[in-house]
């Protein structure tokens, strides 16, 4: 559909803040909760990066990758 916006890797960065990514790529929140992710909904998803909260879940670099990928 003309209206659906693509993401693409170069889009998203692990520096991102977790709050920014959800705004900004709503869908992205069913791939963060499906890693293990549940800061969609607390409040540090506002200051918080992508890598800072997967670290904070135990991931590691390659799976920080990953996800970001995703």
């Amino acid at each position: 559909m003309a209206d659906q916006q693509t993401i693409t890797p170069e889009q998203i960065t692990k520096e991102m803040t977790i709050g920014d990514v959800v705004k900004k790529y709503p869908s992205t929140a069913e791939i963060l909760l499906a890693n293990g992710v549940h800061c969609v909904g607390c409040g540090a998803r506002y200051f918080e990066s992508l890598e800072a909260g997967f670290k904070g879940h135990g991931m590691s670099d390659e799976q920080v990758d990953t996800i970001i990928k995703q």
